[in-house]
Parts: structure tokens; C-alpha cells; sequence
């Protein structure tokens, strides 16, 4: 007898979350970046994407499915310990380029994972047989020397956790450095207190001699341990994978985690020099942007990264295929015996013409994660039933609608923690506008939530409204400020001529100039908030 099928309120097609998705394995979907992350002779190893594009579910399927491949999270790596340092407190409180120290940091804690890996270093006494079996092989090569002596100096904690690494080295760091430090500091004085009074020019001599101490730092141990690797490591048959998330998640400051992330990608770049081994970063567009501007020097020129990164892009043909496999998973555990065309399950149209999946799609920001989301609100509605209806659909996307605004929140709090409050001001709009239809009345009525905007003193938009309100902006460039802001994040797309079609951020990174927005230009809000902000 073949078994009905039905479903069930509790049934989804998978998580939001990469790591807790029980569908990964049996319905990744591999749109073709796999083979070019597993290509050693590809340098590009930052993937970019935004929140829910794939990019942890790409590495996670390499951590499946290739054995020599390491994760490195970063709350695993007690970086809050650095960020808890007195004395990397006091040099970074006085504006000094701990650079050098950072990425003698990384190039530290990939080199000891990918040692301890690669000969399984478990214990202390593996560490110590490893060591020596290694200093008998290469010691009669002089150019191994300086690679030995790192090894020596560090050997006997390889087997330990990450974390002890990074508390190991700063620690080094911090003792070699202090005092030095205090040194240079007035008469008297013993400890290094962050309530420290210093005169003006006083801080700039401090700055200027302790910048030229670390400096000093001496990195050739470390260039030496990298050659000694690539000998290691030398056989293209066996490559190795160190793949690094997570890094838009708040372990630290954002002032010290932009630092640490840039450093990280300027070890990144260099462990390219190492034939089969291969490292890979996770970030979001956003985030890269704000690294690059936050921690840029003189004549830095951030176009020179775009030939590291893959970016991850998802059409609708990707995400129909993506949901016709979890649908049929989803069959398969329920025991049914024949595959469940997705298609075939779904209304003949919703609002008499519209294409139930591209109605489905188009209320998406083409990313997995919105699909799946679209996909376990509708599942929840068809309880006991075998196909989805109109109302279904429609009833699903009102919660659906809600979540993506909650998303985008959550997505983009570091910058704009009240984009919710502003987006308020779209609620009611035509799906379509121009400038002029954000009345003046309706910036009065955005300023009027003041408080609401006070509560988060950093964001971004809260500093528009101070402006507004002090008359240090006009309305007019309060209103193209804030459209700006809704197009980088996602919220509405442009139209800049009658002949072009609409683009959102998602589709092209690319930011919009205050001279390309006036009174022609067309807006189109995103239909994925449609629902919530009462858009007809």
C-alpha cells in the first residue's frame, strides 16, 4: 500500500542556520563554487555573499566531504582574551599599529593547527615524538634551522587547544613589551592604568617610539616556519583546507575585531605561497566594506581584494532546484514512495495570473536561507494536507514578511540598529515612489520618534535625525541620506530612467551617489517586506 503524503505542522524542508541543518548533506545544492574552492591553483579565498547566501554551508560541505579540512571559529579562539589585555588595551587606546602583532598572531595559529592536524597531535608525548623524529629529518639542512628553533620554542604546546595558542602568544608578546613600555612613560611610574593622564605631547612621543618597538617585532621566525610548511605540505595529491566563519558574529569590539579580521586577511594572502595548502575566509559584503574603511591607511585601494573574493550568487533556477530536492527529502522521511514535484504541489496561480513559484522567489532576496524560510512558514499553514493553496501561500507570507524585516535587523545592527524604525516611514506607500511622495510630513513624523532612535546612539540613521533635527541638514538631504541607506540594505531598489529595469543592492553591489537620486528616479520597495509594511 502506498503511504499517502501529508503534511505536518512540525515538518520543515531544513534551518535557517548552516551548522543545525539536518538537509545539508542529502540536498546541497552545489551551484558551481565547489570545484573552484578545491582548486589549489585558485588564490581566490574570501567568500562573500550576504547573511543566508551559502557561504557556511559551502564549508561545511567541504568539512563533510574532505577529511583535511580544519574549521577555526572564532569564539573559539579566545580573542576576547587579546581584546582583555591591560597592555594591548593601553598601545590600542593610544592609536598604535598592532598590525605586526596581529598577523604574527594568525600566522602562528594556522601554522600549529595545520601541524597538529596533519601528524595528529593529541597528546604530549605524540608532540614531543613528532618533534624529534622531524628535528632528525631536517636538521642536516642549515635552511631548516630557523624553522627548528620556532618549532622548539613552541613544539610542546601544539597538542592543546586553539585557544591556549592565542593566549600563549600574547602573553609572550605582552611580557617582552611591557617594559619597554613603562620605560617611556613618567617618572614613577609602575603599571599601565588606562586612567593615565599624559600631556598631549607626551601621548605623541609615547605613540611615535612604542609604534617603532613594535615595529621591531621580529617576523622572521615565522617566515622561516612558513617555508619549513610548504616542505611539509608538499604533496598536491593531498591538499589541505583551513576554512574560518562566523566572523560577523559580535566575539569582540567591532574596533579590534575589524582590526583582527584585516590582519587575518593579509595572512590569508600570504599562506597562498604555500602550494596545497589553502585557507578561506567567510564574510559578508557589508562587513568587508566596513574592514576596509574603518582600518584603511594611506593610499590603500581596496579593488586590489576584489580578485580574492568568490562571491556567492543564487538564481531562482538554483533555488527551485534547492526546493524540489528538500521537498522530496522530505517525502523520503516520511516514508513516502514516490518523488514530490514541488511544482506540482503548488496552486495553478495566485492572484489569478502570478506564477505560484516565481510569486514564491520574488519575495525572496535570492538567498537559500529566505526560501527555506517562505517554505516552513507555508508547511506549518498545510497541516494534514497534501498541496499548498492560494490562501496557504499568502497567510504564510505575512509571518514570512515579518521574519526578513527581523532579519535585516539583526543583519545590519552594527551599522543601523534602527532600520526598523526608519522603514517605518515606507509603511502605507505605493510599491512604487518617487522622492517626493517622502513628504515632509513624514520625515516630522520620523523625527518624532527621537527617543525611539536615542536609545541606539551609534547608528548611523540616529545621527541623520540629530542632524535633522539641529538644521545641520536640510530635508532634502535627509531624504536622499535615508534612501541610500534603504537601498544598501536591501530594502527598496532603483529605477534610474524609464528604459532601465529595477536594481537592488543584492543584485549589484555596487553603492548609489547622492547626484543619481532626484525627482526621475523610481523606487521600488522589496516585495519580501511587502506584508509587514502594509504595501498593496
Amino acid at each position: 500500500m502506498i503511504k499517502k503524503f501529508q503534511f505536518s505542522r512540525l515538518d520543515t524542508i531544513g534551518a535557517a542556520d548552516a551548522e543545525g541543518d539536518n538537509f545539508l548533506v542529502d540536498c546541497f545544492v552545489d551551484n558551481g563554487y565547489l570545484s573552484h574552492l578545491y582548486d589549489t591553483q585558485d588564490h581566490r579565498f574570501i567568500l562573500l555573499g550576504r547573511t543566508g547566501s551559502g557561504k557556511s554551508a559551502l564549508l561545511l560541505k567541504m568539512l563533510q566531504t574532505h577529511r583535511r579540512t580544519l574549521l577555526l571559529k572564532p569564539e573559539n579562539l579566545s580573542l576576547t582574551y587579546i581584546s582583555n589585555s591591560t597592555i594591548l588595551k593601553f598601545l590600542l587606546d593610544l592609536d598604535v599599529n598592532l598590525d605586526l602583532f596581529f598577523k604574527l598572531l594568525w600566522r602562528h595559529v594556522l601554522a600549529v593547527e595545520l601541524l597538529k592536524h596533519h601528524f595528529s597531535l593529541n597528546s604530549q608525548k605524540e608532540a614531543d615524538s613528532w618533534f624529534q623524529t622531524l628535528r632528525n629529518k631536517l636538521s642536516s639542512d642549515k635552511r631548516n634551522q630557523d624553522g627548528l628553533k620556532y618549532l622548539e620554542k613552541w613544539g610542546s604546546s601544539f597538542w592543546k587547544e586553539t585557544d591556549y595558542r592565542v593566549k600563549e602568544i600574547t602573553e609572550s608578546f605582552a611580557t617582552n613589551i611591557k617594559a619597554k613600555i613603562i620605560s617611556l612613560l613618567p617618572s614613577g611610574t609602575t603599571s599601565l592604568d588606562s586612567n593615565l593622564k599624559l600631556e598631549k605631547d607626551q601621548k605623541a612621543e609615547i605613540q611615535y617610539r612604542i609604534q617603532h618597538i613594535v615595529s621591531e617585532i621580529h617576523m622572521d621566525e615565522l617566515t622561516k616556519i612558513m617555508e619549513l610548511i610548504n616542505k611539509i605540505f608538499d604533496d598536491p595529491q593531498k591538499p589541505y583546507f583551513v576554512v574560518i566563519d562566523r566572523l560577523d558574529e559580535d566575539w569582540i569590539e567591532d574596533k579590534l575585531r575589524y582590526k583582527l579580521i584585516r590582519s587575518l586577511i593579509e595572512t590569508a594572502k600570504e599562506y597562498r605561497s604555500i602550494e596545497n595548502v589553502k585557507t578561506f575566509i567567510a564574510l559578508r559584503q557589508d562587513l568587508l566594506t566596513s574592514i576596509f574603511y574603518k582600518t584603511r591607511s594611506a593610499g590603500f585601494q581596496p579593488e586590489k581584494y576584489e580578485s580574492l573574493c568568490i562571491n556567492i550568487e543564487w538564481t531562482k533556477e538554483d533555488l527551485k532546484i534547492l526546493i524540489d530536492k528538500r521537498i522530496s527529502e522530505l517525502a523520503k522521511n516520511k516514508d513516502v514512495s514516490s518523488a514530490i514535484d514541488f511544482q506540482k504541489i503548488l496552486p495553478k496561480s495566485i492572484n489569478r495570473d502570478e506564477n505560484p513559484v516565481e510569486y514564491i522567489l520574488d519575495r525572496t532576496l535570492l538567498r537559500p536561507r529566505d526560501a527555506i524560510a517562505f517554505l516552513n512558514f507555508m508547511i506549518k499553514r498545510a497541516d494534514k494536507k497534501s498541496q499548498f493553496t492560494a490562501t496557504i501561500i499568502k497567510d504564510a507570507e505575512e509571518e514570512y514578511s515579518t521574519s526578513r524585516i527581523n532579519a535585516l535587523v539583526f543583519e545590519w545592527f552594527s551599522e543601523y540598529p534602527n532600520i526598523y524604525n526608519a522603514s517605518k516611514i515606507l509603511r502605507g506607500k505605493p510599491s512604487q515612489f518617487n522622492l517626493e511622495e517622502i513628504t515632509e510630513n513624514d520625515l516630522i513624523q520620523l523625527y518624532l520618534r527621537y527617543e525611539d532612535f536615542a536609545k541606539q546612539p551609534h547608528c548611523q540613521i540616529f545621527k541623520l535625525v540629530q542632524k535633522l533635527g539641529d538644521n545641520e541638514i536640510n530635508y532634502d538631504d535627509f531624504r536622499v541620506k535615508l534612501i541610500r541607506i534603504f537601498y544598501l540594505v536591501g530594502l527598496i531598489g532603483i529605477k534610474s530612467n524609464s528604459w532601465n529595469t529595477f536594481v537592488f543592492s543584492i543584485d549589484s553591489e555596487r553603492a548609489i551617489q547622492k547626484p543619481e537620486i532626484n525627482q526621475k528616479v523610481r523606487f521600488l520597495i522589496h516585495k519580501a517586506f511587502w506584508r509587514n509594511l502594509g504595501i498593496s
